[in-house]
Formats: structure tokens, C-alpha cells, sequence
């Protein structure tokens, strides 16, 4: 009975360490990964290897990448075009 409270123990005490590690380095790619944006990096993009929250800030993470791109692009187009103009 006591060996088998002691496992109990040790099970759970080890799958909460994984599960913090797992969590930490999720979250510090996330931080990393908001930290090249802030750089002006709109081109990193995250990592991820399973399906689970980290997996979905990841996908959100992505999708404001992408639509940051796409408004940055429209702009450095629309500053050309007003540049031009000013040219005439």
C-alpha cells in the first residue's frame, strides 16, 4: 500500500514537471516570436509540435503575422504611389 502511494507520488510529482516544461517553452517561443514582430520581423514564424493551447496562440500568433505583412505591404505600396504623385 505504501509503495504503491509512494509511485502515485512520483508519477505525479514527474508529469507535473513535464507539463511545466512543456508550458515554459511554449510560452518562450511565444515571447520570442512577439519580440521579432516588435523588431520588424514579420517573417518568423513559431514553432509547435502538438495540438493543444500553445497550438492555438501559435495559430493566432500566425494569423497577426500574416495580416501585419499584408497591412505593411499595402502601405510601403500606397507611400510609393503618393511619392510618384508628388513627383508629377
Amino acid at each position: 500500500m505504501l509503495l504503491g502511494l509512494v509511485l502515485l507520488a512520483l508519477v505525479i510529482g514527474l508529469a507535473i514537471l513535464l507539463s511545466r516544461k512543456i508550458i515554459s517553452s511554449a510560452s518562450d517561443e511565444i515571447v520570442r516570436g512577439l519580440k521579432e514582430i516588435q523588431l520588424g520581423n514579420l517573417d518568423y514564424s513559431l514553432k509547435t509540435g502538438n495540438r493543444d493551447k500553445s497550438a492555438e496562440l501559435t495559430d493566432a500568433y500566425a494569423g497577426m503575422r500574416e495580416r501585419l505583412k499584408v497591412s505593411r505591404l499595402e502601405m510601403e505600396k500606397r507611400f510609393d504611389e503618393l511619392k510618384l504623385l508628388n513627383e508629377v
